[in-house]
């Protein structure tokens, strides 16, 4: 995709204020937080090793620490089906 249609792209969503390495930020946050795997995100956004990826462009958010934290709780409570087979968790 060339700036110029980059720079169309953002003044046409009244994103004026972001730059072009705020929208890739953005792009590849959303894809970790939908559940993307990292080396689909890594060819993405063309990084030669999927660290850069998210050391760089992935940042942490609240759902995700709110999910991971539910997920957590649900293991150690013993409600989570997380790791049983389908057998195990049919016949709980």
């Amino acid at each position: 995709m060339s700036a110029g249609c980059v720079g169309l792209s953002v003044e046409l969503a009244d994103l004026e204020s972001l730059g072009f390495h705020d929208l890739r930020r953005t792009n590849a946050t959303a894809m970790v937080l939908d559940g993307v795997d990292v080396k689909t995100a890594q060819a993405r956004l063309g990084h030669s090793d999927p660290r850069l990826t998210l050391a760089i462009y992935a940042q942490a958010t609240g759902e995700g620490d709110r999910s991971a934290a539910e997920k957590l709780g649900a293991r150690l409570m013993g409600t989570s089906d997380v790791g049983r087979s389908t057998s195990e968790s049919a016949g709980s």
